[in-house]
């Protein structure tokens, strides 16, 4: 497989990526109370998944695949938030989780249920470990950042509840309250399937849905068991990790109690 000269600088930049992200993991271990900047991980992972995306751009039909767009959303999510960004954080950060999950379960069912015949090049063995890597990945680097990056991740998910000068706590601060109740509903669904799946209808409605028959129907439709596989990935993946990022804030009297106790 021959690659072009910028195609060789991207896979020694995959390299070097994989390596400071091991250099990470042993600080992390070695020093748990030291923590690094949160831009030193995030530009780590952005840069490691635009280099397999970059990897990628040589096909003809690349933009043709879900993939491709997951791995965009990826480097987009990780390359925007560096420095912590919240706003950005509360857009992207459950579409991409949910979708690196989605990916890498729906192309382990597809290795399941329909096994390639093995093959005794050695092209096809690299072929088949660099696409498990392109799915297996995002996964890893996503609980990292987790892991890194757990309390900036929780405030950009639970913002103080606040309502200008009134405390919604009282009885004039109902609308700000319901206001908040009503965002952190629309964040918590965007976060567990909507966003990924708003993604998912952009690439199909791009890709596979042709003009004539463009539609809300054909957008919703379910055509096979891998677009069923995401959508219940992306819930799991809410559920196991995303769901603990929201907090309930404490009454400002009750933290006041509590400063002068």
């Amino acid at each position: 497989m021959e690659l072009a000269f910028a195609q060789w600088v991207c896979a020694f930049a995959l390299v070097l990526t994989v390596v400071a992200i091991l250099l990470l993991a042993v600080h992390r271990i070695w020093s748990p109370s030291h923590l690094l900047p949160i831009y030193l991980s995030r530009r780590l992972f952005a840069a490691h998944l635009f280099a397999c995306l970059f990897m990628e751009l040589r096909k003809a039909t690349v933009w043709l695949e879900l993939l491709t767009w997951t791995l965009a959303l990826h480097v987009l999510y990780f390359g925007l938030c560096e420095k912590g960004a919240r706003h950005v954080t509360r857009i992207l950060h459950g579409p991409s989780f949910g979708g690196a999950h989605a990916m890498l379960l729906t192309y382990l069912f597809e290795q399941l249920a329909a096994p390639r015949q093995a093959d005794a090049g050695i092209d096809s063995f690299w072929s088949t470990v660099w696409q498990f890597w392109l799915h297996c990945a995002p996964v890893l680097l996503h609980w990292a950042d987790g892991m890194l990056n757990f309390q900036e991740l929780q405030a950009a998910y639970s913002p103080p509840m606040t309502g200008g000068t009134t405390s919604i706590w009282d009885a004039g601060g109902l609308v700000p309250a319901m206001r908040f109740a009503s965002t952190r509903s629309l964040l918590r669904a965007w976060s567990a399937a909507a966003g990924y799946f708003m993604l998912e209808c952009a690439w199909s409605a791009t890709t596979k849905t042709s003009r004539r028959e463009f539609g809300v129907h054909k957008l919703l439709e379910v055509s096979s068991m891998e677009e069923v596989l995401r959508l219940a990935a992306s819930l799991v993946a809410y559920s196991v990790f995303t769901h603990r990022l929201f907090t309930v804030p404490d009454a400002p009297a009750m933290s006041k109690q509590q400063k002068n106790t």
